[in-house]
């Protein structure tokens, strides 16, 4: 089931979580443990960190991963990674970075020159096994080409791997395409689909469709393609930081009659200034507050198609390309992600009014979700950073790059996003990085 947490709200506390980011508006009160509690009593080893660790390919025993966490040194990380890590999991992960930002776009490019749309069938990267590079070739025998060019692309330390797959990625993105504009014509035969995600990984269409039965599960393979699509049962989307300082910045509480939310990065069109956040926070005209001091008015909106974005106008004074980390440490968005430019494994992390600073990886690029209010979200990305209630509208980055805004969650964990380049093209809006 997928959460927007957009009005929704809540008496349950919630603890700052390890690991990744979410999106949703709500009435929440975060109960957040001081650095003189944490060093009072012996460190407990969190589910999600756990969870962060296994999906990373690091230490996962829990004795080891106390003493780690009990180790101050090892605190430092949290504000860059939502979880405490040695020395040399730090430098595997920076290491790993290199590798999605610098080498991963070569290996990609080269692929989709060498196999052509009808072979290329899409790459991850492959965070359990090391950050492995993973190309999927249509057929049984990858081409000599390929190998060479990539070999000579990218340093010997960076490990490309292929596996062979039945479908191309071309023939994924376009079965997708064809499930999403076939929905309304599916509710009308009793099919009633509520997300849709393109899976690089297991080659395939993931259809969930709420109240499955075999009936449904046969219409669509039948329409669609039996061994392009799996059929999973699903469940429509809900959609679901407090001082003010003379200026704003993105991952704030910021609060309407709506709920709380969180914001998001600083944009501007021509001499008017916004600050973006999640669509599901508030309609046209919603007055928005932080931390007390009037900030402005939904002026623009983009719900559904490829964004889940809203953008109140500010007073120019407002605006900064600012983020908030903690109450000791600010960062700041220098350049924003294209489109184009993710890809499943990569690391993101996310600064939400509820849970700070958690991170986590993609692990799709192409995910159809429904609202239960009907709404449709095209391309969002699937991410397994934490989220709770009020972190909706919150900055998706990775070090200085913006790359999209919170929007919603499900009950597997998983946390969804909307890129933040559809989100400023919506708007016609661009980002302020400087």
């Amino acid at each position: 089931m997928l959460f927007s947490f957009g009005r929704n709200p809540a008496k349950k506390a919630v603890m700052l979580a390890l690991v990744a980011v979410l999106v949703l508006a709500t009435m929440f009160t975060a109960l957040l443990q001081t650095p003189a509690q944490a060093e009072a009593s012996e460190a407990l080893v969190d589910e999600q960190d756990l969870e962060f660790r296994e999906a990373m390919g690091l230490e996962t025993d829990v004795d080891a991963v106390r003493e780690i966490v009990n180790e101050p040194a090892n605190q430092q990380s949290i504000d860059e990674y939502g979880v405490a890590l040695t020395d040399q999991e730090v430098a595997e992960i920076e290491r790993r970075i290199t590798i999605q930002e610098k080498h991963a776009p070569k290996v990609e490019a080269q692929a989709k020159k060498t196999l052509g749309k009808q072979r290329f069938a899409g790459m991850y990267i492959d965070q359990q096994a090391g950050g492995v590079l993973k190309v999927g070739v249509v057929g049984n025998a990858t081409p000599a080409s390929l190998s060479k060019h990539v070999i000579d692309a990218v340093p010997a330390s960076v490990d490309v791997e292929y596996f062979q797959a039945d479908h191309s990625l071309s023939k994924l993105e376009r079965t997708h395409q064809a499930v999403n504009q076939g929905m309304k014509s599916l509710d009308q035969e009793g099919v009633t689909v509520v997300s849709v995600e393109t899976d690089v990984k297991e080659n395939v269409v993931r259809v969930g469709v709420k109240d499955l039965d075999k009936q449904a599960e046969s219409r669509l393979k039948d329409r669609f393609g039996s061994s392009v699509l799996k059929v999973v049962e699903g469940d429509f989307a809900d959609p679901a930081r407090t001082t003010w300082r003379g200026y704003l910045e993105a991952g704030l509480q910021i609060q309407s009659s709506s709920g709380i939310c969180t914001s998001n990065i600083a944009a501007r069109s021509g001499s008017n200034y916004y600050l973006i956040s999640a669509a599901h926070c508030g309609g046209i005209g919603t007055a928005f507050t932080q931390g007390g001091q009037s900030i402005g008015s939904v002026a623009l909106r983009n719900y559904g198609n490829n964004a889940d974005v809203l953008a109140i106008r500010i007073p120019a004074s407002y605006a900064t390309n600012w983020l908030y980390i903690n109450s000791t440490r600010q960062g700041s968005i220098t350049s924003v992600q294209s489109t184009s430019g993710d890809r499943v494994g990569e690391a993101v992390c996310k600064s939400g009014r509820t849970t700070g600073v958690t991170c986590g990886q993609i692990t799709s690029t192409n995910y159809t979700t429904r609202f239960s209010d009907g709404a449709v979200h095209y391309r969002q990305r699937q991410a397994t950073f934490y989220a709770q209630p009020g972190d909706s509208g919150g900055p998706v980055y990775y070090g200085s790059q913006s790359k999209g805004i919170v929007s919603a969650i499900d009950s597997r964990g998983y946390s969804y996003y909307s890129h933040i380049g559809y989100g400023l093209s919506e708007l016609g809006l661009t980002a302020i990085t400087n």
